[in-house]
C-alpha cells in the first residue's frame, strides 16, 4: 500500500477553551504595527532525531517576532509528492506547537513545509525533514561529543539538541574513558566520579551519563569508543598479561606500541584480539561499563594495516583475520550493538562478517578522490548491503591552526557522499578537520551550518530515493550541448549518474564545472564555489514512458520538488534542469 493511501490527514490541533486547545504557544509580546515579513521565519525544529512507527512528531517553530493574526500552512510531503496539508490559525504567537501523526510505514522519511497563506507567492518558508525509522541502522547519521568537563544540563542539552537539528541518530563517544583496558575507573560498586583519560584530561562520569541520558531523550543512540586491542603500560599490574600482547620480533622482545605525543598519560601497547584470555579480560571491563553507563554498544576501533606481528609464542598474526571472530564474541558476551572502523578500508569484508550495525569506513590516501569515495560506498552496498558512515576529515592542513571551514569543499563532499547513499561523520560538539576528535581549531561559519542543515533535511526527507538498500545503478545515455557531462568525477565538467528503485530513477547532476581538483579532502581548504547554471538542458536516452519529472536541491527552494516540464518522444527525454549550483537531482517517475 503507498504511502499516500495510507497518509491520513491530520486535523489541526487548534481549539479555544470549549474545543480544546492541543497545540501551545509560547513567547507572547505585543507585535508591531507593521510586520516586515522578510526572514519571518526563525527556526523550526522537531523532539527527536528518528520516530517510530506509530510515534507522533512535535514541531517547534519560532518567529523572528509575533504576528496578530494569520494562518500557517503547512505540507507534508515523501517523495516529492504532496501527501497532506494543514492549515493553523495563530494570533500575537513567537514561538508555535504542532503535532503531526506520520503514516504507519517504516524507513521513511518526510519533508515538511511551513509558510503563511497571506504571504506573496508564498516566498518566505521554512522546511524541516522527519525520519520514521524503527531501528537507526538502515539508515545511520552518525554525529559524536569528545569533551567531558564539569558542565551544567542546559550545555549539555544544547550539544545534542543542535545535533537533533542535523537528525544525527547515533552519537560515538569519542575518548569517554579510563584506561582503554578498563574503560571505566572504578567497581560497579563504586565507580570513580572522575578519571584521566590517554591525552591527562579530565573526564567526568557524571558529563558521561548526563550525556548518554540527554542522547537518548533525542532518539540518538549512544556508541561508547574503544580500541579492540589496547592496553596501557599500567594495564600489566592490572591483570593485563605480556604473553597476550603482539610483537614486532618472533622472540618477544619488541612488543607492538603506539607511542603517544610528550605529556600523554601514556603509550597503548597492543594485544592479540584471537588470544582468548584477552578477548574475556577485555569483554569484561566493557560489561562493567555497560553495567554502570547506559550506552547502547561499542563502537570498536583500530589504526589500520600493520603488517605482519607475532604472538608471545612467535606464531604470526595478520590483525584482519582477528576481526569477525573477536566482533562475533563480543556480540554474544556483551549482548550489544556494535559498529567497526575499517581504516583504509582494512579489515571491512572481514567487520562486514561480523554482527555490525553498519560499515564504518575511515577514508585516508590513497583515497583521495570523489570517484574512490563512490567505489567504497558502492563496494559496501553491493556487497554487504549495508549502508555506510564515511570519517572523512575535511580541510586537514588546515587543522593544527584557528580558522574556518571552507564551504564549497564541505558542500561537494557532503553532495559526493549524499548522493551515493552515505553518511558523513563530521558534526559533533563542532565540525571534524582531525582524527583526533576534540581538535576545534577549525570552526562552521553562519553560511556553512545554516547549508548543511538544508543537506542534512534532504538526506532525510528523500531517504527512501537516496540510500534504500533497494536502489540498484541505472545505466542511462546522458547529453548537453551546453556544458560536457561525465559520468564519473571530471574537472570541468557536470557529473551525472542514475539510480532507479521502484517506479522512479533519480538521476544526479553535481556540478564540478569550476572546481580547483577533485579530491574530497580539500586538504588547504582552496575549493572554489561553483557558478549557478539555470535552465540547463539535457537529453536522456529512456524508452520507458515517463510520467512525471521533479527537480530536487539542497540548495534551493527549501530542498521542496518542482515540477519540471519535458518532453519525450522516440525514447529521448528531454528537460531543462532549473538550477544546479552544487548539487540536483531529478526524480523520473514512470
Amino acid at each position: 500500500m503507498t504511502i499516500s493511501r495510507l497518509f491520513k490527514t491530520n486535523k489541526l490541533l487548534i481549539r479555544l477553551m470549549n474545543i480544546g486547545l492541543i497545540f501551545f504557544t509560547l513567547g507572547y509580546s505585543k507585535p508591531s504595527d507593521t510586520v516586515n515579513r522578510n526572514n519571518l521565519f526563525k527556526y523550526i525544529e522537531t523532539d527527536k532525531a528518528r520516530y517510530n512507527i506509530g510515534e507522533s512528531v512535535e514541531f517547534h517553530l519560532t518567529l523572528a517576532e509575533p504576528i496578530e493574526k494569520s494562518t500557517l500552512l503547512i505540507n507534508y510531503y515523501f517523495e516529492g509528492i504532496l501527501i497532506g496539508t494543514e492549515a493553523l490559525k495563530i494570533s500575537l504567537q513567537k514561538s508555535i506547537y504542532w503535532s503531526w501523526q506520520p503514516p504507519l510505514v517504516d524507513y521513511c522519511g518526510y519533508l515538511v513545509e511551513v509558510f503563511l497563506s497571506d504571504n506573496p507567492n508564498n516566498q518566505e518558508k521554512i522546511t524541516i525533514a522527519v525520519d520514521v525509522s524503527s531501528s537507526w541502522n538502515k539508515y545511520p547519521r552518525y554525529g559524536f561529543v569528545s569533551k567531558y568537563p564539569q558542565m551544567t544540563d542546559a550545555t549539555i542539552d544544547s550539544v545534542i539538541k543542535r545535533l537533533n537539528r542535523f537528525h544525527i541518530n547515533g552519537v560515538q563517544f569519542y575518548d569517554w574513558h579510563n584506561t582503554h583496558h578498563d574503560p571505566l575507573k572504578g567497581t560497579v560498586d563504586a565507580p570513580e566520579e572522575t578519571w584521566q583519560d590517554i591525552a591527562n584530561r579530565t573526564i567526568y562520569q557524571l558529563t558521561v551519563e548526563k550525556y548518554i541520558n540527554t542522547v537518548h531523550k533525542y532518539n540518538m543512540k549512544a556508541m561508547a569508543y574503544n580500541l579492540l586491542y589496547g592496553a596501557w603500560s599500567s594495564g600489566f599490574q592490572e591483570g593485563v598479561q605480556r604473553e597476550w600482547g603482539l610483537y614486532i620480533d618472533l622472540n618477544h622482545q619488541e612488543p607492538f606500541r603506539l607511542n603517544m605525543p610528550d605529556g600523554w598519560a601514556d603509550d597503548i601497547y597492543f594485544m592479540n584480539p584471537a588470544d582468548p584470555d584477552w578477548k574475556n579480560y577485555i569483554f569484561e571491563k566493557m560489561n562493567k561499563t555497560f553495567r554502570i553507563l547506559d550506552f547502547d554498544g561499542w563502537h570498536v576501533d583500530q589504526i589500520g594495516d600493520l603488517g605482519v606481528l607475532y604472538t608471545y609464542e612467535g606464531d604470526s598474526v595478520i590483525l584482519k583475520d582477528t576481526f569477525t571472530s573477536f566482533l562475533s564474541e563480543a556480540k554474544v558476551s556483551l549482548n550489544t550493538k556494535l559498529v567497526m572502523n575499517a581504516v583504509a578500508q582494512y579489515g571491512w569484508a572481514e567487520i562486514d562478517r561480523a554482527p555490525v550495525e553498519f560499515l564504518y569506513n575511515e577514508v585516508w590516501k590513497p583515497d583521495s578522490t570523489f570517484n574512490d569515495l563512490v567505489r567504497i560506498l558502492d563496494q559496501n552496498r553491493t556487497i554487504s548491503g549495508k549502508n555506510t558512515v564515511l570519517p572523512a576529515y575535511m580541510n586537514y592542513n588546515k587543522s593544527s591552526q584557528s580558522g574556518f571551514f571552507n564551504t564549497p569543499g564541505i558542500l561537494l563532499t557532503d553532495a559526493v557522499i549524499f548522493s551515493n547513499g552515505g553518511a558523513h561523520l563530521e558534526l559533533g560538539e563542532h565540525m571534524l578537520c582531525h582524527e583526533y576528535f576534540p581538535n576545534d581549531n577549525l570552526k562552521m561559519t553562519l553560511k556553512l551550518e545554516k547549508a548543511l542543515v538544508s543537506y542534512y533535511d534532504f538526506s532525510v526527507a528523500y531517504q527512501t530515493l537516496l540510500r534504500s538498500p533497494q536502489l540498484r545503478s541505472y545505466e542511462m545515455i546522458i547529453s548537453s550541448d551546453e556544458v560536457p557531462l561525465q559520468s564519473m568525477a571530471q574537472k570541468g565538467t557536470v557529473w551525472s549518474f542514475s539510480k532507479s528503485i521502484g517506479n522512479k530513477t533519480i538521476v544526479h547532476f553535481i556540478n564540478l564545472m569550476k572546481v580547483e581538483d577533485i579530491n574530497w579532502r580539500d586538504a588547504n581548504g582552496a575549493q572554489t564555489e561553483p557558478d549557478l547554471i539555470f535552465n540547463l538542458l539535457v537529453n536522456i536516452n529512456e524508452q520507458k514512458t515517463v510520467k512525471s519529472v521533479k527537480a530536487i536541491s539542497p540548495d534551493f527552494m527549501y530542498g521542496l520538488p518542482e515540477n519540471v516540464p519535458y518532453n519525450q518522444t522516440n525514447g529521448l527525454l528531454e528537460i531543462k534542469i532549473p538550477f544546479l549550483k552544487y548539487w540536483t537531482a531529478i526524480i523520473l517517475e514512470y
